[in-house]
């Protein structure tokens, strides 16, 4: 991710005798009494009182080489010759310092020097088929890696609808408005709600994840580059139970949202799922008035909370959840709409309680309390739950 972007400018001199006698403006000879270096195209001097020295001078100011011109002066870019190396090598630092070297593949072809030159991305030079990286950079690089999968192989911006970075905001440590997801987060291959910050900073629905969408981490550091996780159901909200039944109902979740999408159903609750209450008896029994008011109950006694639950929007699936689970509550920050999973091998006694339950639970997460089951937020949901479908 480092060096995806990064272009290397790369020179090579030829392999050919006569080629590199041309490259580099001179050849050497090994007839006897002439040994040495004699440049090309400069005529042998005649002058006997003309030493050695004054020779090569004269001779070095009229060279003919690849890789620079010797009437350049380095101070005035109107003498600089684009057909030589050295222009091509101070314009990739001069351009890379500018974290601009896009354009100089373009203008190195029409020039002279691309005989000898190019440039080339720097990931093409290294061999990604090792585990390890052995600090080896190869000069002749392989601009098309193989990848072999048993699913096509397409670019990114082809199947997504988008590509950005997150959004900055003030993150503090204590509960907050909003949980902000940081590289910490995904670290361990899951997303770890407990690996967060909050923010009390105010945020667009457009920076919420939602359902399906895809984090990666680019940041610059080789612990966490790369780690990539899918967001499913937003947020466990009952207490933990086991990670493959976790991500068993958050399947069956994602697919119900599928199929709301597809029909154009409104997906969020028409109740507000987030009320203040104190965490003790007495808001026990004020957010279960509240919620009773909310739904539209007053003081009858109902017995299809399903019913009931599902015209305010708040989706009621039957699931199998495995033994010793009866059931779960998930809920969705973006589109402020909850879920409330019970056991298909619940009782329908006992369907009524967990539901109001599941319901106390979606309030205690939004109220920003604890989300395991610690004996206060236990003791207040329990205790809303009883309340509410007395």
């Amino acid at each position: 991710m480092l060096i995806c972007n990064q272009q290397t400018l790369i020179t090579k001199s030829p392999t050919d005798n006569k080629e590199q006698s041309k490259f580099l403006g001179y050849e050497w000879s090994n007839r006897k009494g002439s040994e040495g270096i004699k440049y090309l195209n400069f005529p042998n001097s005649n002058d006997e009182d003309e030493d050695e020295i004054t020779e090569t001078s004269k001779a070095l100011q009229s060279i003919n080489t690849a890789l620079y011109d010797p009437n350049e002066n380095p101070n005035d870019e109107q003498t600089l010759n684009p057909n030589k190396l050295n222009f091509w090598i101070r314009q990739n630092f001069i351009q890379a310092i500018q974290k601009d070297t896009a354009n100089l593949s373009g203008s190195l072809k029409n020039s002279e020097a691309s005989k000898y030159a190019q440039m080339v991305y720097l990931r093409d030079c290294i061999d990604f088929k090792k585990a390890e990286f052995d600090l080896a950079i190869n000069l002749s690089a392989q601009s098309k890696i193989e990848i072999e999968s048993k699913y096509p192989l397409v670019k990114l911006d082809s199947v997504l609808l988008f590509i950005r970075n997150g959004k900055n905001v003030n993150q503090i440590d204590e509960v907050g408005k909003y949980k902000v997801a940081r590289i910490e987060t995904i670290a361990n291959a899951i997303v770890d709600t407990n690996a967060v910050k909050y923010t009390n900073d105010e945020v667009s629905n457009e920076h919420f994840f939602d359902y399906g969408d895809i984090i990666l981490s680019h940041i610059n550091s080789l612990k966490h580059l790369g780690n990539v996780r899918t967001t499913r159901a937003d947020s466990l909200v009952s207490p933990l139970h086991s990670q493959e039944t976790v991500e068993a109902v958050e399947r069956c979740i994602l697919d119900y949202r599928r199929l709301e999408s597809l029909c154009g159903a409104f997906a969020g609750a028409s109740i507000p799922l987030s009320l203040p209450f104190p965490l003790d008896a007495e808001g026990a029994e004020q957010l279960a008035d509240r919620v009773r008011k909310l739904l539209g109950l007053g003081d009858s006694i109902v017995l299809d909370y399903v019913s009931v639950l599902e015209a305010h929007g708040v989706r009621v699936l039957f699931l199998p959840l495995g033994r010793g689970i009866e059931s779960l509550s998930f809920y969705d920050a973006r589109s402020a709409s909850a879920f409330v999973v019970l056991s298909e091998e619940t009782t329908t006694e006992k369907q009524l309680f967990r539901m109001a339950l599941e319901l106390a639970w979606i309030y205690l997460y939004t109220r920003g309390g604890a989300t395991a089951p610690v004996p206060e937020a236990a003791e207040a949901t329990d205790q809303t739950a009883r309340q509410i479908v007395e």
